[in-house]
């Protein structure tokens, strides 16, 4: 499925505040033509492009091995809090792409969430450190 418009954000400025709205040729025309009317706070900001440049820089360096690393991490992530959580008897499924991660906890009892509660408060959860 390709959507004919999405937003974008966070991890695209580097840590400085941006958003972007892309999608299909034809309807990013009607804002450029102006015929669409299309405000932010961000709008052309000096510092966000300037992070915006600055991160695709960095992950393009090295055929970009930094996010392939990232992507890694995630999967490992992913990987770690679902074994974690299995080790300490508490029913989870994580879910996710590449750095993106999903958790849930499945057993609706409360004995579960509270195991699951002290678990992370001890430190132990991956995604909480």
């Amino acid at each position: 499925m390709v959507p004919d418009l999405a937003t974008l954000g966070k991890a695209l400025g580097g840590g400085v505040p941006i958003s972007a709205v892309v999608g299909r040729k034809d309807l990013i025309e009607l804002i450029v033509d102006g015929g669409v009317a299309f405000g932010g706070t961000f709008n052309g900001n000096p510092l966000s492009m300037a992070g915006a440049n600055a991160a695709l820089d960095v992950l393009g360096e090295n055929d970009g091995a930094a996010l392939a690393a990232a992507n890694r991490q995630g999967e490992k992530l992913r990987d770690g809090l679902a074994e974690r959580a299995a080790a300490h008897g508490i029913p989870c499924r994580t879910t996710g792409v590449r750095l993106r991660l999903l958790g849930s906890f499945h057993r609706a009892r409360r004995a579960a969430r509270s195991t699951a509660t002290r678990w992370m408060t001890m430190g132990n959860c991956y995604a909480c450190s």
